[in-house]
């Protein structure tokens, strides 16, 4: 899981939008390795995540960024929902549950942060 030292509240801050704000997803993605480390054998990225809680699914008022192997039928899902993503954000439902998700690559992701718009 990864924190800000800085309190941010969630994926609704306005500090987020702001271009001097570290890019965590990127922080995040960066830290897989240590997932791989801790299980003691590489692990395929195509079966790790990155996910943020909205405000209503929260226990504390602070992002975070939870950085975690898929389950196999969520990976399964995701496999058939790839088609039809974008470097957009969708809402799709996964097992039941609403989440926006998005296909970016590596250089996307480092380059800029997801929660930035591409005018913003």
């Amino acid at each position: 899981m990864l924190i800000p030292l800085a309190k941010i509240t969630g994926i609704e801050s306005p500090t987020l939008l702001d271009r001097a704000t570290p890019n965590f997803f990127a922080f995040s993605w960066q830290e897989r390795a240590q997932l791989a480390a801790r299980r003691g054998a590489p692990i395929i990225d195509s079966t790790l995540s990155l996910a943020i809680n909205a405000e209503y699914g929260r226990t504390q008022n602070q992002l975070h960024i939870h950085i975690s192997c898929l389950r196999p039928d969520v990976c399964h899902t995701l496999d058939q929902l790839k088609p039809q993503l974008s470097s957009r954000w969708q809402a799709e439902k996964v097992l039941q549950h609403r989440y926006w998700v998005r296909a970016l690559t590596l250089p996307e992701l480092t380059q800029q942060s997801c929660f930035y718009t591409r005018g913003g």
